[in-house]
């Protein structure tokens, strides 16, 4: 096993991935955990399984001093020995943490040996994702904590690599807290929680869906999430998207959902934390909380956000098909591995290569108003209709990509040496004799673009694909300007900085839509004017009556 010096400080400065949480926040953490001094909690056993410099324990320790108090019971290591478990990772954090448990139980009257002798047994110097996991498989009622931030990609590669063959959840980019509420999950008996504020990024991006399944097709419930992107719940200023989640061993059932404001602050968190233990629905200034009866997500798929109602208006859509449903392809489009290559550009003369070998490509530009317009771009195009062109028939192309050594230093060249020339995707040739409604990947609305036939789109576009499924595809452009459509994307997608959407291929394929064979005739022009005029209130006025109620 590596030693707790091999892992590095984060490239963003923070050490181990520490952001220390305030203690209001801690409380509400451990309250929603059910770790509270009214409850013997020496009868309890609590893990924190990345202690840093004491944020959580410190709670912890006050409270189990409460609880023995208010419960005649003894603070002995023959009582409360199994009580608490805390790792770090750094020798002088658990130090410092034994130090803590030291004064504050001898000042609660704890001999200072028997002291002592807790502080060993509670604070725990090892990796906690690299520990015996016998040792804490099923042993805990409670896991609370702030799991550390750190990327993947700032871990040693050996050290990384023994995390990735620990957790089957750790897939693709996963950061480093995906691995800490699996081996969290793992801890828990029987009706035991585990509660983490942490980055809410995992239940909408890719890398998250290993976990997702893990929980929702596992033996765990999803209890409660409470957004708090803006409210202030760490001790400095950072762009986390953090949220608290409450997670149990358990079958699910509904599911209390919050979001918080800026003005969210401790005097608002006892009303919060009681709304959402007891499913009640509670509005303030500060925060939303309500109860979705059945959770919305099962598998992979992206987990919903949003307000209650938002939340319950999207459990509703459900009988309603997706966009492929109807018979509509969703894709994105071609990616080079070389865009200076192989992508032209406006702005400089097109490259020496065969005029045969130019495929005009659609690109972000040609459709940031909101309107078509092409910039001008062509793609060096490899690709014929039976498969990869023979170089040998295009002298003046081999000897362009020839002379650009990126082309041969791409990870799919050097995959397929014999085929170097490749880009990393095909070209389907299928979509050149169509209209493809076009989407960009990072935009404040969703804004359609029908582009014309004849132009390849490039991958920063995502593309939906009407042939054979009975839309024209102006339609449903139409209905792709609601403001019911631009809601589920926002409640799937991951929302960026000043509530930015991503338009992915794997948000798109969520929106559920009524059938092209379900419109009338007067709804269907409505629609395609609505895209014509880019109208959205006319979209969204008329979408309306046809959505469950």
């Amino acid at each position: 096993m590596l030693t707790a010096q091999d892992i590095p400080i984060s490239s963003t400065g923070v050490i181990h991935g520490e952001i220390l949480t305030r203690d209001w926040v801690v409380s509400m953490i451990l309250d929603l955990a059910g770790y509270v001094d009214s409850n013997d909690l020496g009868s309890m056993r609590i893990l924190e399984p990345a202690a840093g410099t004491g944020a959580f324990i410190s709670v912890i320790l006050d409270r189990l001093i409460a609880s023995a108090k208010s419960h005649g019971a003894s603070l002995t290591d023959d009582q409360v020995g199994s009580s608490i478990r805390a790792f770090d990772i750094q020798e002088e954090n658990c130090r410092a943490l034994r130090k803590l448990v030291v004064q504050k139980l001898t000042d609660a009257g704890v001999t200072k040996a028997t002291a002592s002798k807790l502080s060993d047994l509670w604070i725990v110097h090892d990796d906690f994702l690299l520990t015996d996991q016998s040792s804490v498989a099923g042993e805990f009622d409670v896991v609370v904590g702030n799991p550390p931030y750190i990327r993947m990609e700032d871990i040693p590669p050996a050290k990384a690599l023994q995390y990735r063959d620990s957790f089957r959840t750790m897939t693709g980019r996963a950061d480093i807290y995906v691995a800490f509420f699996e081996e969290g999950l793992h801890a828990l008996n029987p009706d035991g929680k585990l509660v983490f504020i942490c980055a809410d990024r995992w239940m909408r991006n890719d890398y998250g869906k290993g976990l997702r399944q893990f929980i929702t097709t596992g033996e765990y419930a999803l209890d409660a999430v409470i957004t708090a992107h803006d409210a202030d719940v760490f001790e400095r200023q950072v762009d986390a998207y953090p949220a608290i989640v409450v997670l149990r061993k358990g079958k699910q059932a509904s599911v209390s959902i919050a979001d918080t404001t800026t003005e969210f602050c401790e005097r608002e968190s006892k009303k919060l934390i009681s709304a959402v233990v007891h499913k009640t629905h509670i509005s303030s200034h500060s925060f939303d909380v309500g109860v979705v009866p059945h959770w919305l997500s099962s598998g992979t798929e992206p987990w919903p956000h949003g307000s209650p109602s938002t939340l319950k208006r999207l459990a509703r859509l459900g009988e309603l098909p997706t966009i492929e449903d109807t018979g509509a392809k969703i894709g994105i489009g071609i990616a080079t591995g070389a865009d200076a290559v192989y992508v032209t550009h406006p702005s400089r003369p097109l490259p020496d290569v065969e005029e045969a070998r130019l495929l005009p490509l659609s690109h972000a530009d040609d459709i940031r108003n909101g309107t078509w317009n092409w910039t001008g771009r062509f793609l060096v195009n490899p690709w014929d209709a039976g498969g990869l062109t023979d170089l040998a028939l295009f002298p003046r192309t081999k000897r362009y990509l020839t002379g650009h050594e990126a082309v041969r230093g791409r990870n799919v060249a050097q995959r397929n040496p014999k085929t170097w020339w490749r880009t990393i995707d095909r070209v389907a040739f299928r979509l050149l004799d169509r209209s493809l409604i076009l989407l960009q990947d990072m935009s404040l609305e969703v804004t359609p673009v029908v582009a014309p036939k004849g132009f390849y789109p490039h991958h920063n576009l995502y593309w939906i694909d009407v042939q054979d499924s009975g839309w024209d595809p102006e339609v449903l452009a139409g209905i792709l300007l609601s403001d019911q459509v631009r809601d589920q994307v926002a409640a799937r997608c991951v929302l960026m900085r000043g509530k930015t959407l991503r338009l992915q291929a794997q948000y798109l394929r969520q929106i559920r839509i009524p059938s092209p064979t379900e419109l009338t005739k007067s709804t269907t022009y409505i629609f395609k004017k609505a895209y014509k005029t880019k109208d959205r209130e006319l979209a969204t006025a008329t979408l309306r009556p046809l959505l469950p109620e």
